[in-house]
């Protein structure tokens, strides 16, 4: 490989230079924003409202998947459960209404 040829190529870039470019890029306390305080707080209130919506739609997707693993178990659990869970019930209540007549 060939060295650098010229100045340009072969100078380091000072470090008081790049503090320079550095400077031109920087906000300092003194400068004016670039928005104004009004539109700084109707930009964080939208961001807020696409926040919420986000969150309220990642909530309805949850209950949704939930709602959906759960109604099967839960159809099994009252198909098994339920009829005798009724019988007991009316059984008991009909042994409780003969014994008071």
């Amino acid at each position: 490989m060939t060295q650098p040829t010229t100045k340009e190529e072969a100078a380091p870039v000072s470090e008081n230079r790049t503090e320079t470019v550095a400077h031109k890029f920087s906000v300092s306390s003194e400068d004016k924003p670039l928005i104004s305080q009004a539109a700084e707080q109707h930009v964080a209130a939208s961001f807020g409202s696409l926040s919420q919506a986000l969150l309220e739609e990642q909530k309805r997707l949850l209950n949704d998947k939930m709602e959906a693993m759960l109604r099967p178990m839960l159809q099994e659990w009252l198909d098994t459960n339920l009829p005798p869970l009724v019988e007991r019930l009316v059984r008991e209540e009909i042994e409780r209404v003969v014994r008071r007549g």
